[in-house]
């Protein structure tokens, strides 16, 4: 609550929060939200919904199911019916789960079966280690390491004895978010140096989202990321243009 304060509210004039579960309770109140990130004041809004829940969604409560606790048994079950709206839908299914390991056991056996009526099952997570390949392209470098953490970053700067952070700037929308980034670092670590460096211009255009969606529909990323980061994207989000398919049908799991 307090890491919130400092961070968010007490360093900028307006912040903005929205989401469609903000407000809980009957009646709907934000209270809850406010005690939990220690917003003491706030102008609010609560919306209704332009999505026709009545004649758009359908609630299904499937009969028989194992208990989640049976392990094999809950995960098959699980699968044979996402099989089964996944076909229904022609693919366009997005599968939550409340638990990764539940969520990796169902992929592992989904994906292969609906890969073979052409539909590519994508799962949150995936193959994409993003600290594995930034080792890969990295580890010419002797003097680095690659370490993630869970935890405040001028917290974990204090952690491994760091003196400045560096951070990179491609576009004027990346300064505006830097800055206001640097003057909060500023005010919870006044010891540490806030450094950014600018882009070459050959990588000023590059962002993840854009190479992700160049993969998806089929184009060449050679020379915007690392060979084996382009091998790992191909393998998660290629297309099968190259067997005749002209579009793929995608199916997302997520957690």
């Amino acid at each position: 609550m307090a890491e919130t304060e400092h961070i968010l509210f007490d360093v900028t004039d307006s912040v903005v929060l929205t989401s469609a579960t903000l407000a809980v309770g009957k009646p709907h109140s934000f209270e809850y939200l406010k005690r939990r990130v220690g917003l003491a004041e706030a102008n609010e809004l609560a919306v209704g919904s332009p999505f026709d829940f009545l004649r758009q969604a359908r609630i299904i409560i499937p009969e028989g199911v194992p208990d989640p606790r049976s392990g094999e048994a809950y995960e098959e079950a699980l699968a044979r019916m996402i099989e089964r709206y996944v076909r229904r839908t022609d693919g366009g299914a997005f599968v939550l789960f409340t638990a990764y390991g539940t969520m990796d056991a169902v992929h592992e056996r989904v994906a292969p079966v609906l890969a073979e009526d052409g539909f590519r099952v994508l799962r949150q997570g995936g193959d994409l280690h993003r600290s594995a390949m930034i080792e890969e392209a990295l580890g010419h470098v002797p003097n680095l390491s690659v370490v993630t953490y869970n935890q405040l970053t001028v917290d974990f700067a204090h952690q491994v004895g760091a003196h400045a952070i560096v951070r990179g700037l491609r576009v004027i929308s990346d300064f505006e978010l830097e800055f206001q980034m640097a003057l909060t670092f500023k005010k919870l670590a006044p010891d540490i140096e806030f450094v950014c460096f600018m882009t070459s211009e050959e990588y000023a255009f590059i962002s993840a989202s854009t190479v992700k969606e160049i993969v998806m529909l089929g184009g060449c990323v050679d020379g915007m990321v690392p060979p084996h980061v382009a091998e790992a994207l191909q393998k998660k989000f290629g297309t099968s243009s190259s067997q005749g398919v002209d579009s793929v049908r995608l199916v997302s799991l997520r957690d």
